[in-house]
């Protein structure tokens, strides 16, 4: 058979290559849209945290790190974050005010004691013995709310109610001790050494009784309380609907 005479089939290569490139193209073109739209994103999110205010970090006395965003003084939020510090910083300061070690205490408390104090808590708590080498003691507050609690508070004083763990270790042995004690920490001037001013003047030392005796008075007065009113709307015949 005459070899010109046959039909063949048309050469599709060209035309299939011509689809594969406007394919990628297509492709090519759909990617550097999403990769501009979320550079776009990535430019404002980095303008908008530009223009925020950076939070402070600092450390606490103890090592402890701290941070956060400043807020103006004259709002309830500013407040409370002041009334929260105070707390923390004057409850640290009682549990410094029992650590001890074979050469005693701490000398930077006297800028947060009255004057004496130290001597009388000494006196007071057994603490003139002479120890040993190694000898060392903490006091610790319990985490609960009503073993470190406000009793009263003005901007002059505050009195707190502590409860504690006093623990002593030395080369003979260890023991722990539960302490309830009574504080009152007075407003003075500030000094340098102490730039909030607050000072501890009396620490009282009283057993589990008198520490708990408002959560007894509390007890004793729900108790003793008139129910009369409770029990009429909790009654079945004060609850039926009047036809």
């Amino acid at each position: 058979m005459n070899p010109y005479w046959i039909n063949p089939a048309p050469d599709t290569d060209e035309w299939l290559h011509s689809d594969r490139v406007k394919k990628n193209f297509f492709l090519l073109v759909a990617g550097h849209v999403a990769l501009w739209i979320v550079s776009f994103i990535g430019v404002i999110f980095l303008f908008i945290n530009a223009q925020q205010t950076a939070p402070i970090e600092a450390f606490t006395a103890s090592g402890e790190p701290a941070w956060g965003m400043p807020i103006s003084v004259s709002t309830p939020q500013a407040g409370a974050k002041q009334e929260e510090f105070l707390n923390l910083h004057l409850k640290n300061v009682i549990s410094y005010l029992f650590m001890r070690t074979e050469k005693g205490s701490l000398p930077q408390l006297n800028d947060y004691t009255d004057n004496g104090l130290m001597a009388l808590v000494d006196a007071n708590f057994g603490f003139t013995k002479k120890v040993k080498a190694g000898y060392s003691q903490s006091f610790y507050i319990l985490p609960g709310a009503q073993d470190f609690e406000i009793l009263a508070a003005n901007a002059s004083r505050r009195i707190y109610r502590v409860h504690g763990i006093l623990s002593s270790h030395s080369l003979d042995g260890s023991a722990n001790t539960p302490v309830f004690l009574i504080v009152a920490i007075d407003h003075r001037p500030a000094t340098t050494q102490n730039p909030l001013g607050w000072v501890i003047s009396v620490v009282i030392s009283v057993d589990s009784n008198e520490f708990y005796n408002k959560e007894r008075q509390d007890l004793v007065t729900e108790v003793t309380k008139s129910h009369a009113e409770d029990t009429a709307k909790k009654s079945p015949d004060s609850q039926t609907p009047k036809k």
